[in-house]
């Protein structure tokens, strides 16, 4: 084989060489934009990432709610809740028991939206908790998938306990206290009623 012979097969191979580069490349290019295409289909569809968060709310304290709220960008379906211990309440009733969204699951949450139960009383659940050892709060599992199929899950801790002792909490025991007060205004309102009926008999007779 002479040189020239050498030099023809080796700039066939280099060609050929280039050529399967160039292919090869291509081919790359063209999975990461079709991937670049799908993720930004999906994300379109599903408007975002949803975010599924369940919580104590204690906005209208002394009383409390649990609420279920979606605060990502996007709409969760096929929600599934499991709580590491039972959500009681002071009656004894376990709320992740009977509420139904809370047993059978939740289909859909846009964006935003909230779904929002009555828990308890503040002073008259924090014995309760303390009785069954749920000094750590309850931990809440949450499953679901947005509108495109993708699977989440998120772990949230609900502990009532650590709101223990703030003063717009000790400032009221309960719903003993509120009686209490109802029935004091009601004596009051029927003392000043007879004081006046009396002054008026005795503003007759003179």
């Amino acid at each position: 084989m002479n040189i020239q012979t050498v030099a023809q097969l080796a700039s066939a191979a280099s060609e050929t060489f280039i050529a399967v580069v160039v292919l090869v490349s291509y081919y790359l290019f063209v999975r990461v934009y079709r991937a670049q295409l799908e993720e930004m289909r999906a994300a379109r569809t599903a408007g975002g990432r949803p975010q599924v968060i369940v919580t104590a709310d204690y906005t209208r304290l002394p009383l409390i709610d649990i609420v279920v709220r979606n605060v990502g960008g996007g709409s969760a379906k096929d929600i599934e809740f499991d709580f590491s211990t039972p959500v009681v309440n002071s009656t004894g009733h376990a709320l992740s028991d009977e509420i139904g969204y809370f047993k059978r699951g939740m289909g859909f949450l846009a964006a935003g939206e909230e779904v929002k139960s009555f828990w308890d009383n503040f002073n008259d659940l924090l014995p309760v908790l303390r009785e069954r050892g749920i000094e750590e709060g309850i931990t809440v599992s949450v499953r679901y998938r947005d509108l495109a199929e993708e699977a989440f899950e998120d772990e949230w801790n609900i502990n009532p306990l650590i709101h223990e002792g703030e003063q717009s909490i000790r400032g009221f025991k309960g719903v003993e206290e509120l009686v209490e007060v109802v029935e004091k205004i009601s004596k009051d309102v029927e003392a000043l009623a007879q004081n006046r009926t009396e002054q008026s008999r005795d503003d007759s007779r003179q």
